[in-house]
């Protein structure tokens, strides 16, 4: 008989453990990673035990590993990894995105677009830490729902109007993508003439806009690490600068059904 749990009573029984210890992975680490689970996870289902294998296992080869080191004491070293400064060639490792495309369900070109500033805001911190790929995953997390919760404009596409301004929502969604008031009103009037030219209608010009400064801030990301510079001394390119092409082909997590209704 299928068992049908919530997440708020699920608990994974020895069977599960012992499915998952095939990978190498110890008792002790699988039951620590069961709160973060339920957390993350606030549904109702019968695949739970599905779900949790994928996630512990995802969670696990994402982590910092020690060499030479048995599954057991690789739990240890993790624990007790050198800490590292962030560096401009940083990327997530490849089982933290599946852990945040395949378990946590964002838009893979969104998780990717996340990268460039998570990676200026921890350079320009300086602060050192064991595992960036757990500080990534809740980062993109969090901006992915606030995405979500953008107001709507409903399921209608209008072309943009002269006097249109981003919702607070969206610019605090920009903010905390480490991008400063200054670099986000800059690009509003070239925004509003790019795409009055263009006479596209869109029904929510709010993530359009998010996607658009997203993709510009990594561009300035980009030219900042081949001139060995401070990202924010890189004027933004306008975007009449910008070729057409380019701009059509940008990323289109923007552009995905889930904006487009109605809240």
């Amino acid at each position: 008989m299928t068992r049908s749990y919530t997440t708020a009573n699920w608990q994974p029984d020895t069977a599960l453990v012992e499915r998952i210890r095939e990978f190498a992975i110890p008792a002790q680490y699988i039951q620590e990673q069961v709160v973060a689970f339920k957390t993350e996870f606030e549904l109702q289902s019968a695949n739970h035990d599905s779900l949790f294998i994928k996630y512990v296992v995802a969670r696990w080869r994402s982590k910092p590993t020690t060499s030479e080191s048995t599954a057991a004491d690789s739990l240890s070293g993790a624990l007790k990894s050198p800490l590292t400064r962030m560096t401009h060639s940083w990327r997530p490792s490849e089982d933290t995105m599946i852990l945040v495309t395949t378990i946590l369900g964002i838009n893979q070109a969104f998780a990717e677009d996340a990268v460039p500033e998570f990676v200026i805001y921890w350079i320009e911190r300086g602060v050192s830490e064991a595992s960036w790929n757990g500080k990534f995953i809740q980062h993109v997390k969090n901006q992915w729902s606030r995405f979500n919760n953008l107001p709507q404009s409903g399921v209608t596409a209008t072309p943009i109007t002269c006097d249109w301004q981003p919702c607070n929502e969206a610019v605090e969604i920009l903010r905390h993508a480490n991008m400063d008031d200054a670099f986000i009103n800059k690009l509003v009037p070239e925004f509003i003439l790019y795409w009055k030219e263009t006479q596209r209608c869109y029904p929510s010009w709010n993530t359009k806009f998010i996607q658009h400064a997203k993709f510009k801030w990594a561009k300035q990301f980009d030219a900042a690490k081949i001139k060995g510079c401070n990202v924010h001394s890189i004027r933004p390119r306008s975007t009449r600068d910008i070729p057409l092409l380019e701009n059509l082909l940008d990323r289109s997590w923007a552009d995905s059904p889930i904006f487009k209704h109605t809240r």
